[in-house]
């Protein structure tokens, strides 16, 4: 699993005037256009993509792709 993949896939989720500021490192719960169906499209793609699914409390604390990445990355098992 790549960073710079993962961050493509998860920047895809944001509308298009948002998606050039998205980085591995910025919060995105911040951009203009997060609200909370980018987050739900955020948890889908990495349960479909990835085969991870993670509980809402979790993704509640995450405040950027790299939080994201590293969980993903820790609960795969390959």
């Amino acid at each position: 699993m790549d960073l710079n993949d993962f961050t493509e896939q998860i920047k895809l989720q944001f509308l298009e005037e948002d998606q050039p500021k998205v980085t591995s490192e910025i919060d995105f719960r911040k951009l203009s256009t997060w609200d909370s169906l980018t987050g739900m499209a955020i948890i889908a793609i990495i349960e479909s993509e990835y085969g991870v699914t993670i509980p809402v409390d979790d993704f509640k604390e995450m405040r950027n792709i790299l939080d994201l990445f590293n969980y993903v990355k820790y609960q795969r098992k390959d």
